[in-house]
């Protein structure tokens, strides 16, 4: 089982914030406001913060997250490989808070 330790060896991101979710640590950063809410979904290797750019665009017009899921970038690391059930709960829990 490979474990992912981005946010054990890295210092806090320079913007945005952690929320706890199921006892870790999950990077988010949001702006704006109105919906519906865009949520940035980073893959193949890119971090929420590869968005931020794209988020203030839309940030402009409604509220725009940008999240990094457990085990990548600021978040805390999770047990890889992960199914698409658990990010989707993960980004569910990660909005309600």
């Amino acid at each position: 089982m490979t474990k992912n330790i981005a946010s054990a060896a890295r210092p806090a991101p320079p913007i945005g914030e952690f929320q706890e979710v199921d006892g870790r640590r999950v990077f988010v950063h949001r702006l704006g406001s109105g919906g519906p809410a865009v949520v940035f979904l980073p893959g193949a290797g890119a971090v929420g913060l590869d968005y931020f750019a794209v988020q203030q665009g839309v940030s402009q017009f409604c509220t725009a997250v940008v999240y990094d899921r457990g085990g990548s970038g600021y978040s805390d690391p999770v047990p890889l490989p992960r199914t698409a059930a658990a990010v989707a709960m993960e980004l569910h829990e990660l909005l309600h808070a």
